[in-house]
């Protein structure tokens, strides 16, 4: 973050605040720089500080603006497409790479992923096991299936997917536990997809999280058919 010597070099309008605290006299605001870019101002005690900012930086600072209630997800969503348009949220994926869904409770934590290979979708279903002395998590197979990447595509596109993309479900009040989850995913030919958040989904979250559960469900129940005949 580079510092800005004075206010002539930023537009008075605010996009969004960061941080407000009226009653000691301090907050942050992002405003427009006159010549593109964006600038941090912050003021402590009637003392101003203008600060040049990066895209990362903004985004940071966008984020931040909707942890502390300032802002709407969907008001943080338009903010980050100014500084990087990436998948357009109304736009269908045509492709997939990888799909990962790491969730996490009490008790377990799982990743739940897709991926692409010679022309099949692989849906894996690991168990993520920390042992014990070790800082590092390793992936335990549980389920696979194959499936047409057609099904895989409809499901994706039905939930929205690309819509996902920025998502950021703060930990509702008064809630003592949950679900948490993060998602990543390589689509349309390198086009990434970032969500994450504790007991708060984006929209057909579970609609995903079924269709994870059936095709697992239905692979279970085939490897039971399976060895049942060979016995």
């Amino acid at each position: 973050m580079k510092r800005h010597d004075a206010a002539s070099g930023c537009d008075n309008k605010i996009l969004f605040y960061c941080e407000k605290n009226k009653e000691a006299s301090f907050y942050e605001d992002v405003r427009h720089g006159v010549s593109g870019g964006f600038i941090l101002h912050r003021s402590r005690g009637g003392v101003d500080e203008y600060s040049e900012l990066t895209c990362a930086e903004f985004k940071d600072l966008a984020v931040k603006a909707h942890e502390n209630g300032f802002i709407s997800y969907f008001k943080l969503r338009r903010l980050l497409k100014t500084v990087e348009p990436g998948l357009r949220a109304d736009k269908n994926i045509t492709s997939f790479e990888t799909v990962t869904l790491r969730e996490s409770g009490m008790r377990f934590v799982c990743d739940k992923e897709i991926v692409m290979k010679d022309g099949k979708a692989e849906v894996s279903y690991y168990n993520i096991i920390y042992d014990r002395g070790s800082d590092e998590d390793r992936r335990e197979l549980n389920t696979r299936a194959v499936v047409d990447a057609a099904d895989v595509l409809n499901v994706l596109n039905k939930v929205r997917l690309a819509s996902w993309d920025g998502f950021h479900g703060a930990h509702p009040k008064n809630v003592t536990d949950g679900i948490m989850f993060s998602l990543s995913a390589k689509v349309n030919g390198g086009a990434e997809i970032h969500a994450g958040g504790s007991e708060n989904f984006p929209p057909k979250y579970r609609e995903l999280t079924d269709w994870f559960y059936k095709v697992f469900s239905e692979a279970d129940e085939k490897a039971k058919n399976d060895d049942g005949e060979d016995a």
